[in-house]
């Protein structure tokens, strides 16, 4: 059994285990490895599958995409490589992606089937904010 009485929080599960948790009112204890961290309102963590829960940071609750890389290789990919926050979710045409621990990825993805068909990259935060980014293949 198990309830939550005024505390908002949301989080997120990557497809490697990793959870981001982001904390809107109230406050979040998360355990692992034998230690816990508070993440009171306004905060966020990660907690990675296997280790000891990261400190508590600002709340960024931001949806946003640091593109670095988008190009075509000869090899029939597109490479498409970036960053986010790392607590959040990244899917690229419905398919959800790792990150590192600094929410960084690097992947080579199949070249859409048509010449003007973009990618779609969409960023998802632990309280649910989201944004869509069509990525035009150069």
């Amino acid at each position: 059994m198990s309830g939550v009485r005024g505390t908002e929080f949301g989080l997120t599960v990557q497809p490697n285990g990793d959870t981001g948790i982001g904390t809107q009112e109230g406050k979040v204890l998360v355990t692992g490895q034998g230690q816990s961290v508070e993440i009171p309102a306004g905060y966020q963590t990660l907690l990675r599958l296997g280790r000891r829960p990261q400190s508590a940071q600002t709340l960024s609750n931001l949806p946003q995409l640091r593109l670095r890389w988008l190009t075509q290789t000869q090899a029939g990919t597109v490479r498409l490589a970036g960053q986010i926050d790392p607590i959040n979710l990244l899917f690229v045409n419905a398919v959800a992606y790792p990150l590192d621990s600094q929410g960084r990825f690097d992947l080579l993805l199949p070249t859409p089937t048509s010449d003007r068909s973009p990618l779609t990259a969409t960023v998802i935060t632990p309280l649910g904010q989201q944004q869509r980014y069509e990525l035009a293949i150069p």
